[in-house]
């Protein structure tokens, strides 16, 4: 042997460990700053709670509007012609969907109201759908769509 003896004490540096966690914390951190300027720049908690425009329809009935927009709709077919879009006025309306007799008046009233507004704007067809009322109702979505 070499004649010297191995320091006891002495032991090998181990990479610290507490740097990993502390880079996670950080980056945790970041993306949930980020998320919540991002939606405080959507409006925030006031657009959660604002109300739904509603609607009188020439049936009597009123409806609570969701989402009323120019929809705009692109596909690809590998199997069939390929590229094809097209463009809806779009109307979607809160509903229990439990009536459907109810759900159809509703469709045949808005779209009453719908058409001459989209033959005006030059739009050909109207998608009109009334929703469930909540996430966890497990009815079916009802979609009727009308085209010029």
């Amino acid at each position: 042997m070499s004649g010297v003896d191995p320091d006891p004490h002495t032991t090998a540096s181990a990479p610290p460990s507490g740097r990993r966690s502390r880079s996670w914390f950080r980056l945790g951190g970041i993306i949930a700053v980020l998320l919540l300027a991002t939606w405080m720049a959507s409006g925030g908690y006031d657009r959660l709670t604002a109300p739904n425009h509603r609607w009188k329809l020439p049936n009597g009935d009123t409806i609570e509007v969701l989402t009323f927009d120019n929809y705009y709709q692109g596909s690809y077919s590998l199997t069939g012609r390929g590229i094809s879009g097209a463009h809806y006025l779009r109307l979607r309306f809160r509903s229990t969907l439990h009536q459907p007799a109810r759900d159809r008046s509703d469709v045949r009233a808005a779209a009453d109201i719908l058409c001459p507004m989209a033959d005006s704007a030059g739009i050909q067809q109207l998608l009109i759908q009334p929703t469930r009322a909540s996430f966890f109702d497990c009815s079916p979505v009802l979609g009727i769509m009308y085209s010029a």
